[in-house]
């Protein structure tokens, strides 16, 4: 009865998901930066915004889109302005530098989402403010070209002189999605460390922990090409070294007093007592939404 129940809640949820893949509303195909699917521009008015955010994207590689629709056909504007964004994949690849606007006129409702690269300097509360109170006053008066041309020009001024911490931010991360996608490596990469901490325990001073955990982090920072995640993580890996060689100093000390074995091949048993199994969790990398933005209406 109960592997019936399973079965039943299983193949309901199956449908549930299904249907609500079938009703979702329709991403249309983007025909350049500007999309007005509303109509509610003119075709002038479409080509001087086209133009102006394809210099922009030609000057800093930032892509700015923007999309209105007459309804969301009862979708969440979250959601939605979520799933446009993945589907298009505004923004560079590398960079995650992209941000989409996107207004539903007749739901009377907008977005503003930001790539994980630009965030820094797009904030959730200056997205809100944009919407409050640049957008939504010329949106009341029906001004639709007036609020869509400032608003643009309110994110370029937020993230036009974007200096070089984008791509550090975009970079960092981006290691979380390197981390699941290459989990067994890092595990079995662990066990080795591990091993390596245990043999450093064998010195009378803690200190050679901290400077390998330095060595690691500037590594990283040489791997992804980046200062500011190099002087993080040889900080960071800096002080976990010192206090992972000092733990396992005390316990090699203590296994040495009790008369434990020490020996090489002893060693996993006195500091890795028990190990689990690595997660076949993919997870995360290769998305352009940070999930960062605001949302609004008028």
């Amino acid at each position: 009865m109960k592997l019936f129940a399973k079965v039943f809640l299983a193949t309901f949820l199956l449908l549930f998901l299904s249907a609500s893949l079938i009703f979702a509303k329709d991403i249309p195909k983007p025909s350049g930066f500007v999309n007005d699917f509303a109509n509610v521009l003119t075709e002038q008015q479409k080509t001087n915004l086209e133009a102006k955010l394809n210099n922009f994207e030609k000057q800093t590689t930032n892509e700015i889109a923007v999309m209105t629709t007459s309804s969301l056909e009862n979708e969440d504007i979250d959601d939605y302005t979520v799933r446009v964004f993945e589907s298009w994949k505004v923004g560079k690849e590398d960079k995650d530098n992209g941000v989409l606007f996107l207004a539903a006129t007749d739901d009377r409702k907008m977005r503003i989402e930001v790539g994980y690269g630009v965030e820094p300097f797009i904030t959730d509360g200056e997205a809100g403010e944009i919407i409050r109170n640049v957008i939504a006053p010329k949106f009341r008066s029906n001004d639709f070209a007036g609020g869509i041309n400032d608003g643009v020009d309110a994110i370029i001024k937020q993230i036009e002189n974007p200096i070089n911490e984008p791509e550090d931010f975009s970079k960092v991360f981006k290691i979380i999605g390197f981390i699941f996608d290459n989990l067994e490596f890092l595990f079995f990469g662990f066990i080795l460390i591990v091993y390596l901490f245990a043999y450093m325990a064998r010195t009378t001073s803690f200190w050679l922990g901290g400077v390998v955990g330095g060595v690691i982090g500037i590594l990283v920072g040489v791997f992804l090409a980046s200062v500011a995640v190099g002087i993080v993580g040889s900080l960071l890996f800096g002080v976990i070294g010192l206090i992972l060689d000092f733990l396992l100093s005390r316990v090699f000390k203590k296994m040495k007093e009790g008369g434990f074995k020490t020996d090489w091949t002893s060693t996993r048993g006195g500091f890795w007592g028990s190990r689990g199994s690595g997660s076949g969790f993919g997870g995360f990398g290769g998305g352009s939404s940070g999930g960062g933005g605001a949302s609004g209406s008028w």
